[in-house]
C-alpha cells in the first residue's frame, strides 16, 4: 500500500493509481541526473549537444540538469572570475541534489573535472558517455 509523507497509509492514492504497474511508477519518478558536458571553446557548438545530451537523459527516464545552459543566462555571457566561481559554486549544490552525474565527450575539462570529482566525494553514480551518448565502460 503507497504511504503519505508522514508514512501512514494511503488507500486513496493507493487505489488511484493501483491500475498503474511497477514500471510505469518508476518511469514516472524521473530521478535527477546531472549532465555535464562542454561550453567554453565552440560555445554554440557546446550548447547544442549539452540540449542532445539532456534530450538522451529524458529518453533514459531522467530528469537532467545542465547548469551550464541556464547560468551563462543568468549571470552574463561575459564571464568573469567572479561569475565562474558563482556559477561552480551553485552546480555543486545541484549535484548534491542529483541521484546521478552524466558527463560527455573525450576528455573532461577542468570545469567538468571539478564537477566531476565532487560528485565522486558525493559518493553519485558517474557516468560516462561520448558525444554520441553511447556508455563508456568504466576501466
Amino acid at each position: 500500500m503507497m504511504r503519505n509523507r508522514s508514512g501512514f497509509p494511503d488507500p486513496t492514492a493507493d487505489a488511484a493509481i493501483g491500475h498503474i504497474t511497477a514500471e510505469q511508477r518508476r518511469a514516472a519518478r524521473r530521478p535527477l541526473v546531472y549532465v555535464c558536458s562542454p561550453f567554453r571553446g565552440d560555445v554554440s557548438r557546446n550548447i547544442q549537444k549539452a540540449r542532445e545530451y539532456c534530450r538522451f537523459a529524458i529518453d533514459q527516464h531522467m530528469t537532467p540538469i545542465a547548469t551550464h545552459l541556464l547560468y551563462p543566462q543568468i549571470l552574463g555571457e561575459q564571464e568573469t572570475k567572479e561569475t565562474r566561481e558563482l556559477a561552480l559554486h551553485m552546480g555543486r549544490q545541484i549535484i548534491r541534489k542529483c541521484r546521478e552525474l552524466w558527463w560527455f565527450g573525450d576528455q573532461p575539462t577542468a570545469g567538468m573535472k571539478d564537477e566531476i570529482d565532487y560528485a565522486n566525494r558525493q559518493a553519485l553514480v558517474v557516468r560516462h558517455f561520448t558525444e554520441n551518448c553511447e556508455e563508456v565502460s568504466a576501466k
